[in-house]
């Protein structure tokens, strides 16, 4: 018997070729000439600094959890994706994805071991993060339980200044390969390979600042191999990097693979960045439900759209009723409409208020929209990935005409 299609899913299929403007709201969107402009940058990035073109390309998972999009990065190039949670894992898994690291500690509950030991049975290579000897242990006994044929990779975390996960010195990140050898054979393996990723300096908006505190990185890894070699061991692998600090490691000499994830979409915090390089592609689409005396309140808040990054998303443009592109407005950017006393504001879990006054609400989404309720407008989120996991789909629009050209499924998961 065929398996019943959801009714979020028929929801979702039923927009394609639609305009936006008949599209029910609030809804995920990628705009598909900024995706495309920053599958092509990646590349350029890659191809013109030296160093960086020594380095693998593996992309995080996180920023959108997508079978489709993991599909497309490795078209990009990509030799795997790093995941933060085994519901990413398999999402590229189910995009083709052969080579897998897990960049977060492993949760030690008997379901999610049994989960992990699966995805290693389905490809050629699983890498998981550690910084404890329990964790290894916990690993090894899974595997010899459930399949003894699979090796998971230990990669050792190293703790390179942002005082989450990772061990603290490099004596200790020695100790733990030295455990997770004394364990060869039995389901798991080390074969050299660090983390040293440092999510704290992605959003320093200075590039200048935020180079010297990716050189304090740097300074680690390079502590980390010394550590290393007077024990007898080679580090072959160090991973790291985001979107704000790929080229800054890449370009080290130290690393062999960086970690950019969020630049296939941006969000309000990365282009705040002095040098952001990359264009935003991610939006939610809104509906105006209620016009007052200097505002506009739009159908998302808190249950559709992250806040946490930016207090204050960022309007990007509004849908014309029934056909034509979306018009993007000329104060679209880090300020936000702010040059025309505007803020844009969350005002609870279902809402969001544009605020101004009439005159400058009239230039920011137009005449017609601030007239009666119902138009749409495109919201920049302040961070895409937690808002990403918000949704079951999103949607990829053709910006000549803003219509659907394809729906992307999203494995989200609670807790991401």
């Amino acid at each position: 018997m065929r398996a019943a299609t959801s009714s979020s899913s028929l929801r979702q299929l039923q927009a394609l070729g639609r305009h936006l403007s008949r599209i029910e709201t609030p809804r995920l969107v990628v705009m598909e000439s900024a995706f495309a402009y920053n599958r092509e940058k990646m590349d350029h990035v890659f191809n013109v600094h030296e160093n960086l073109l020594k380095c693998d390309f593996r992309p995080h998972a996180k920023a959108h959890k997508s079978p489709a999009i993991a599909r497309i990065q490795l078209e990009d190039g990509a030799v795997g994706f790093a995941c933060q949670t085994l519901t990413e894992a398999e999402a590229c898994v189910k995009g083709g994805a052969k080579d897998i690291l897990v960049s977060n500690e492993p949760q030690l509950q008997a379901d999610s071991l049994k989960r992990l030991v699966d995805i290693a049975s389905r490809i050629d290579s699983l890498k998981v993060c550690v910084d404890h000897p329990h964790q290894v242990a916990c690993l090894s006994a899974a595997v010899m339980q459930y399949n003894p044929k699979v090796n998971v990779e230990c990669v050792i975390d190293v703790d390179v200044g942002q005082g989450r996960c990772g061990l603290s010195t490099p004596a200790e990140a020695v100790t733990l390969a030295q455990s997770v050898l004394s364990l060869e054979g039995q389901g798991v393996t080390f074969k050299g390979g660090i983390q040293a990723y440092h999510g704290g300096i992605q959003h320093i908006r200075d590039p200048v600042d935020r180079k010297n505190e990716s050189d304090v990185v740097v300074q680690i890894v390079e502590e980390v191999r010394r550590e290393f070699a007077r024990a007898g061991l080679l580090i072959t692998s160090v991973t790291g990097g985001g979107t704000g600090s790929f080229t800054m490691e890449g370009n080290s000499g130290q690393f062999t693979e960086v970690q950019p994830g969020s630049y296939i979409f941006m969000d309000a915090d990365y282009c705040a960045n002095h040098d952001d390089i990359f264009k935003p592609s991610l939006f939610v689409l809104s509906s105006i439900i209620s016009i007052g005396d200097g505002r506009l309140v739009l159908d998302v808040g808190t249950k559709g759209m992250d806040y946490s990054c930016i207090k204050s998303p960022v309007f990007y443009g509004s849908v014309p009723d029934g056909r034509g592109p979306v018009e993007v407005s000329p104060y679209f950017g880090a300020a936000g409409g702010a040059a025309k006393g505007i803020t844009v504001h969350c005002a609870g879990d279902e809402h969001t208020v544009l605020k101004g006054s009439n005159e400058s609400l009239r230039s920011l989404v137009g005449e017609r929209h601030c007239a009666r309720p119902g138009g749409a407008v495109l919201i920049q989120p302040g961070h895409c990935d937690p808002t990403a996991n918000m949704y079951d789909h999103m949607l990829y629009v053709d910006d000549e005409t803003a219509t659907v050209k394809d729906v992307w499924e999203i494995n989200r998961a609670a807790g991401g």
